[in-house]
């Protein structure tokens, strides 16, 4: 009798572990074909719009630095055809590009800040989602701090790397970042990363006086775990690029910047 009752109690452990088992096999399988269709999906926006992959090039006839190759050339960041991404979504406002980085993709402004958390920048179901911008912002980055988010994943996509500005000599290495739209080329510097709170002063759209935008630029800095070489002034552009921790939901890792060029 004891010997069937043991048995029995095997058998069940037995298909329990085969239950965790086969749903964790269904999960990765389910996340490595998200992901993969993710990939393809942005390679593809890529090829759209005619950007190259990035390349090593000379430093002559470059915006940037030499130590951020590689890279690629302003020109043909200038002929990027971002007009062809909007005939596939008219929600589609430019390119983001951080040379010595895995962000380079298109950026979207939707109807709210939820729909692109799922969705890529064609509109295709996707958990990779899009880089976007805060919809309570302008979409002509005309307002003195512009957000534009983007997920954490684990394959490294999207806006993941920005984790690793907690570090100063990276945060030096890859201080710029550049926004194409069909009207211009910006070049942004950054000044400033750290973890905020999701109710704190970065995610506040506060009145743009002359003394909120100090006391903004102010924080930011205070709260940089890095030192940026330029400090912004108040008639100045900002960005902030906008991420999960990992940590849990009361705060976002931040990397914000600031028009120079």
């Amino acid at each position: 009798m004891k010997t069937s009752k043991r048995s029995l109690i095997d058998k069940i452990i037995i298909a329990v572990l085969l239950c965790i088992f086969c749903y964790s096999a269904f999960r990765f399988f389910t996340s490595y074909r998200e992901y993969k269709e993710g990939i393809e999906i942005y390679e593809e926006a890529g090829k759209i719009a005619e950007i190259p992959k990035a390349e090593v090039i000379e430093k002559s006839g470059t915006l940037w630095d030499s130590n951020l190759l590689p890279t690629i050339t302003v020109d043909k960041l200038a002929k990027m055809n971002l007009a062809a991404l909007k005939k596939k979504n008219s929600q589609v406002e430019g390119w983001i590009f951080i040379p010595g980085t895995r962000v380079n993709y298109p950026f979207v402004y939707g109807n709210d800040n939820e729909y692109y958390l799922t969705h890529t920048w064609d509109k295709k179901y996707n958990w990779m989602g899009a880089i976007f911008m805060d919809v309570r912002g302008k979409a002509d980055f005309s307002d003195f701090n512009t957000i534009i988010y983007g997920h954490n994943l684990k394959n490294t996509e999207m806006f993941s790397g920005l984790l690793k500005y907690g570090k100063q000599d990276y945060f030096d290495e890859h201080k710029y970042m550049y926004i194409i739209t069909e009207s211009k080329i910006e070049r942004y510097e950054a000044f400033a990363a750290y973890e905020a709170d999701v109710n704190g002063h970065v995610f506040a759209f506060a009145p743009e006086t002359k003394n909120n935008k100090r006391r903004f630029i102010d924080k930011s800095e205070e709260q940089s775990e890095v030192v940026g070489e330029t400090s912004p002034k108040t008639d100045d552009k900002l960005i902030t690029l906008s991420t999960c921790t990992g940590t849990g939901h009361a705060t976002r890792w931040v990397v914000q910047f600031v028009l120079v060029e």
